[in-house]
């Protein structure tokens, strides 16, 4: 796995193919479909980028409700 980051906005993971159809999270489930990549924590597949989002945040992290930036 590789992970790189500008310590501003653009993240980026890079895995080996041994892992297709192996993931699941904010960067899709590595299957090829982009179809199905906006799939939230409890397997319901959403359009809405901030549904997807907040499903998948950790801790106590309120909903984000609005989106502010387009990156």
């Amino acid at each position: 796995m590789t992970v790189i980051w500008d310590k501003d906005t653009r993240f980026s993971v890079s895995l080996d193919a041994t892992w297709k159809g192996k993931i699941c999270g904010l960067c899709g489930n590595f299957n090829d479909n982009i179809t199905d990549d906006l799939t939230t924590k409890g397997n319901s597949l959403v359009i809405k980028t901030l549904e997807f989002g907040n499903s998948w945040k950790s801790g106590h992290c309120e909903d984000i409700a609005n989106q502010t930036s387009s990156c």
